[in-house]
């Protein structure tokens, strides 16, 4: 048998992701003054701060110990033992050395830890032999199968064959508990990874065992469904393939799935994930590691919901209305050179004033760079917009990382799970430590919620305008703010991109909050009166998403000259006169600024679909076409002056 047990052993990511917490955690704490131990782990002495686990003593050390039920970020119960290793310690006034679950003990001075001796060795041959023995072997149909624990345990640690001849125990496979994740009961060891998760991080207890001793089982309580809005975590977390996902299923082996680092552009979050994708496919979301925003986790609408990219519905043609007001498809030369033969005839013949722009929260930085530099750049126009709400435009002053460690939390107005995932998570953590976490459907509901100087107020930026003043007036009495937190990828990204007019956009102004002068109702009442003959709509859909919808369909169903750039037909696009088919945000590279803004840069994953284009080369293009051709050539050269990925400048 192998015996690679050491710190070389091949890992899986989510292993490695394990390890690199604790020893980034151990150095901060150190940092931080924490009263510390000091041990000696396989001939190494190394010191953790007090109340560290021996496992977690073992991964700073450098030393490699096998585990399943164990995770950095959850309670540890000792549920699979085969964390198991030498621990000599003092007991009733002697030394002695035992076989212990090191994710159950802590860390203590004078500690000798041993990982590699045959005692320690033939525990652990023990352990896996036992949770082999009704583990299916079906390695080659499992989606686990190639990155999962389990086979990298049984490789190093576990006997060479099997000495069970019995029957192993039968379920009924491949049982879907959610709409996102199917379950394989005979696979599960109960490591209790998945319960602990829906308890602890989720918030929700949505999973749990059923059943007791050899009949034990995984599942969701009372023959219900698994309806968390966190669900996809559970299947990253399980480290046997016994939780996989309906989406992903047999859409191939994992070493042939190539992973990108990303962002989910879902909500305004700026979660941090891996793109799989196999052959220019994107075929699964996974959580990546960022401590201020996601931690390791996804919401199930970013894991989940992204699949979009792959719809058949997405728009793959430009679209062209013709003289019977019919949409039809055409070629990209010709749709763009409308949009050039139409923006120049009305400045010429109505002045920049009837020209208007309303910029992109979903897409990137640089979409909207390259849309200020069209037209206010060459054609001075004024009638520049972005925001679809009536929202007070400033960052939170809660920002994710800081609403765990607050002692009143109220939420006004939203589904925070949905709307605001992580936030939502961090809540959770706060409630786990004894915070007050009080949902309200609307402001009516304000007056019964007695708020100090320490409430946190999250409030969504989709709000009547007279909403905001009642929550104004509400907080001001208490002596507390408010955080108005944006629901889109990229809220803020049109103001550094320029399109207030700010010539020094800097991302702490929106500290302190701007002016709501900019907003898309001064455009569409200009569409309605007949004042603005063209106007350019990136990315949204402002029939859809205005508050005030009587007036966004009358300025469509005017005789402007619209063009709307998207992925998808919607309601603003059927009332356009060219819609442009544009990439996803996992075909194009840029930058986006999340709810806290943070400035995160990434770049295209896969190419984008034939026919289809990113937003900052089709800017790009239209200003060439007019006759500002612009030196950039990736959008890398389109990121304002100053700004640095990571939020600071």
């Amino acid at each position: 048998m192998s015996t690679q047990n050491g710190p070389d052993r091949p890992k899986t990511p989510a292993e490695s992701a394990d390890v690199n917490k604790v020893v980034t955690d151990t150095k901060a704490a150190q940092d931080a003054g924490v009263p510390m131990v000091s041990l000696v782990v396989d001939g190494k002495s190394v010191s953790v701060p007090k109340g560290t686990l021996v496992i977690e003593a073992a991964f700073s050390a450098g030393s490699d110990i096998p585990y399943f039920c164990y995770h950095p970020r959850l309670t540890s119960v000792g549920a699979c033992r085969m964390c198991l290793a030498s621990v000599e310690l003092e007991m009733f006034g002697q030394r002695r050395a035992s076989i212990m679950a090191t994710c159950t003990v802590p860390a203590a001075d004078g500690m000798v830890i041993k990982t590699t001796t045959p005692d320690v060795k033939k525990a652990q041959n023990g352990v896996l032999e036992l949770i082999l023995a009704n583990h299916p072997l079906d390695c080659p149909v499992c989606d686990r199968g190639g990155e999962c624990p389990l086979q990298n345990m049984t490789i190093s640690y576990g006997p060479p064959n099997t000495r069970f001849i019995e029957d192993k125990r039968r379920y009924v496979k491949a049982l879907p508990i959610s709409d996102h994740v199917v379950l394989d009961r005979e696979r599960c060891i109960t490591c209790m990874r998945c319960t602990r998760f829906a308890s602890e991080v989720a918030g929700d207890s949505k999973l749990g065992l059923i059943n007791r001793g050899a009949q034990s089982e995984v599942g969701p309580f009372l023959g219900g469904t698994f309806d968390s809005n966190f669900s996809g975590n559970t299947i990253e977390i399980c480290p046997v393939g016994a939780l996989t996902s309906r989406q992903f299923r047999f859409k191939g082996r994992p070493w042939e799935v190539k992973s990108s680092d990303s962002i989910c552009t879902k909500c305004s979050n700026g979660c941090n994930i891996a793109v799989g994708h196999r052959m220019g496919e994107v075929v699964r979301i996974n959580g990546r590691v960022n401590e201020d925003i996601n931690e390791e986790w996804t919401c199930d609408k970013g894991k989940f919901g992204n699949a979009d990219v792959n719809s058949p519905e997405r728009l793959t043609v430009p679209l062209i209305r013709d003289a019977h007001g019919a949409l039809v498809e055409t070629d990209w030369d010709t749709a763009l050179s409308a949009v050039v033969t139409n923006l120049q005839y009305v400045a010429e013949n109505y002045g920049s004033a009837s020209l208007a722009a309303i910029g992109t929260t979903t897409g990137t930085v640089e979409d909207n760079v390259l849309l200020n530099k069209l037209y206010r750049g060459v054609y001075s126009a004024t009638n520049l917009a972005y925001q679809l709400n009536e929202a007070p435009r400033r960052l939170p002053k809660a920002s994710i990382v800081s609403v765990e460690k607050a002692q009143h939390i109220v939420s006004i107005g939203m589904d925070l799970a949905y709307d605001q995932p992580m936030y939502y998570l961090r809540s959770v953590k706060a409630q786990r430590n004894g915070a007050v976490v009080v949902s309200i459907d609307s402001v009516i509901g304000l007056g019964d919620v007695a708020l100090t100087p320490e409430s946190v107020v999250l409030v969504p930026d989709t709000l009547a305008a007279a909403d905001y003043q009642v929550i104004d007036s509400a907080c001001s009495a208490a002596g507390c703010g408010y955080s108005v937190l944006a629901s889109d990828a990229n809220a803020y990204g049109p103001y550094l991109a320029g399109l207030d007019g700010t010539e020094a956009p800097s991302v702490s102004d929106l500290s302190v909050g701007l002016d709501a002068s900019s907003k898309a109702t001064d455009v569409l009442s200009g569409l309605s009166a007949g004042s603005i003959k063209h106007v350019f709509v990136m990315g949204s859909d402002p029939v859809t998403h205005m508050r005030d919808s009587r007036l966004a369909n009358a300025a469509f169903s005017s005789d402007a000259f619209v063009v709307v750039t998207s992925q998808f037909m919607n309601a603003t696009t059927a009332k356009a006169s060219v819609v442009l088919p544009i990439a996803s945000f996992s075909e194009t590279a840029g930058s986006y600024l999340n709810v806290d803004g943070q400035l995160q840069t990434v770049d295209a994953v896969v190419p984008p679909k034939a026919g289809t284009r990113p937003q900052w080369q089709v800017m790009l293009e239209l200003n060439a076409r007019v006759g500002n051709p612009l030196p950039v050539f990736t959008p890398s050269d389109v990121l304002p002056a100053g700004l640095v990925p990571g939020g600071s400048e």
